[in-house]
């Protein structure tokens, strides 16, 4: 008769949880799913020839939303091909973002650590400098490392700096050419 009750009660508080959080088409119980948020924000470089007047140098310094910036989400504390992309999301105009996602560690990332690096990614140009062993262990460290646990998150505001003449957000590549008259 104890086993019956304590069965009966293990039966009864699965029905409670499955009521609490949803239950999916097949029956079962939903996941628990978290919102994450957060705002991403841009910074320039003056690249211009003539020193910049104050008001020049103030207006680059302000930082601006980083609209239509898109980032992807992968399982575990490294970067790594072997794990899937389990969703990703866009910055908006205002610089805001948001997803939904279970509990677990995820690494968020962007578009070029999609991919393994090639050879072409470490090479140096004429202009501009590739740290080879910088960008390794940039492509392997998430831009973000996020712990999701049973409540909503909300992401410390990012900045991302944007050097002159260096196309991406990659901190490994620097522009070495000549500078603008």
């Amino acid at each position: 008769m104890k086993n019956l009750i304590v069965v009966f009660t293990f039966l009864f508080s699965l029905s409670c949880s499955a009521q609490k959080s949803g239950s999916n088409k097949t029956g079962g119980i939903k996941p628990l799913r978290v919102t994450v948020t957060g705002k991403l924000m841009q910074t320039q470089s003056y690249c211009g020839g003539m020193a910049p007047t104050p008001e020049m140098e103030a207006q680059y310094q302000k930082a601006f939303p980083y609209s239509g910036k898109v980032f992807y989400v992968r399982k575990g504390k490294v970067n790594s091909t072997k794990a899937e992309v389990l969703t990703s999301f866009t910055v908006d105009a205002k610089g805001e973002f948001s997803f939904q996602i279970t509990p677990g560690t995820y690494s968020i990332i962007q578009a070029k650590q999609l991919k393994p690096l090639t050879r072409a990614d470490l090479k140096s140009t004429e202009s501009l400098q590739v740290d080879a062993k910088c960008m390794k262990e940039w492509w392997a460290k998430p831009y973000y490392l996020l712990e999701v646990k049973t409540t909503n998150i909300t992401i410390p505001d990012w900045s991302i700096h944007h050097p002159c003449f260096v196309s991406g957000d990659i901190p490994c590549i620097s522009y070495t050419g000549p500078m603008p008259p």
